[in-house]
């Protein structure tokens, strides 16, 4: 009996552990952040965040972390750990930080402000969320960005604002070229929706030279992983290329040797779906001039899996595993004894 009790135990302990692992991996107090507003300025190297954090809840205390290294505020005064507050109290966290931004003629930037709430990052959503980008002087335009913006102009800078309600709190991406050209590059599928392997799908390429001067040396490319993608024609204008220590990657290519101001250059490619994904797409296409790139296309949905409307949260593959192991574990042992325990009866 006491050996089917110890065995009892350590199934109960393995199935709560993965629970556990699971629940515990976000933030589950009642301290949520309302609105999240930054400002950046790519001349000055230089980000001001401000975070609002609401307590829906009893009074509560919480120890704040920053993925921002910089000078932080609490409500204008000197910050310090733990934080408290009272029932449904608000409090403005400030943060202060120089980013590293070097200067490089293409500049690919990661922002991702995260705040963590006991060392644990929150899986609430974010009710407001706001980031302005100046420009570096002399810079028009983004290259491309992961997030849709606006753009307009303040003391003749460039300024980009993007904004969102409601969403998680997700690492924004973006680059820019000190490279004073104006292309668009558009990319459309035909059929743009597929149903299955094996289709072949017929890619429409448009660059525009929107600028007002003559742009050479002009190369675009688009690339695919040859597991899922296979190149139908013009076989001629496709390059399979094979690293030692990295993945097969497929290449479209096409150089252009003179853009006119105005003038827009079409091109078409094939291939073939060989696999879908539960979202399969065609990622967007660059654009380099002097090798350097200037431009990126729309990318082109082809597949997307039908799923059930459920709110959508974070993801948290990485306690998955651990959850379901601990659950068949704990279920295997229960089943054996109770086999055991009805063979001694």
């Amino acid at each position: 009996m006491r050996k089917t009790m110890v065995l009892m135990s350590i199934c109960l302990i393995c199935f709560l552990s993965s629970v556990y692992a699971y629940a515990g991996f976000f933030y589950s107090g009642s301290i949520v952040i309302d609105s999240l507003s930054a400002e950046i300025d790519a001349d000055k190297a230089f980000a001001s965040i401000e975070y609002i954090l609401i307590n829906k809840g009893e009074k509560t205390e919480v120890n704040l972390s920053f993925s921002e290294n910089g000078k932080a505020l609490l409500n204008g005064n000197e910050f310090s750990n733990p934080v408290s507050f009272g029932a449904d109290e608000k409090k403005k966290i400030s943060i202060s930080c120089p980013l590293k931004l070097g200067k490089e003629a293409y500049k690919t930037v990661i922002f991702n402000p995260v705040i963590l709430f006991d060392g644990k990052p929150s899986s609430e959503k974010i009710h407001s969320y706001t980031v302005k980008l100046k420009l570096p002087s002399g810079v028009k335009r983004l290259v491309s960005s992961n997030k849709p913006y606006e753009q307009t102009f303040e003391d003749e800078r460039a300024v980009v604002t993007w904004k969102e309600s409601d969403t998680y709190l997700t690492p924004l991406f973006f680059s820019w070229s000190s490279l004073d050209v104006d292309i668009a590059a558009t990319k459309r599928a035909t059929p743009s929706n597929i149903t299955s392997p094996g289709e072949i799908v017929k890619v429409e390429v448009k660059i525009q030279n929107k600028g007002k001067t003559e742009v050479k040396n002009v190369e675009i490319f688009d690339e695919f992983f040859p597991r899922a993608f296979e190149a139908v024609e013009p076989l001629e204008e496709f390059e399979l290329v094979k690293p030692e220590q990295s993945d097969a990657h497929l290449y479209w290519k096409k150089k252009i040797d003179l853009l006119k101001p105005g003038e827009t250059k079409s091109y078409t490619y094939s291939i073939k779906v060989k696999a879908l994904s539960p979202e399969t797409r065609l990622t967007s296409l660059t654009v380099l001039v002097n090798g350097i790139q200037v431009a990126a296309s729309n990318d082109v949905m082809l597949y997307k899996e039908a799923k059930p409307e459920v709110e959508e949260k974070p993801k948290t593959q990485t306690h998955y595993p651990v959850l379901i192991l601990g659950a068949i574990i704990g279920i295997c042992i229960m089943i054996f004894l109770a086999l055991k325990l009805k063979k001694k009866k």
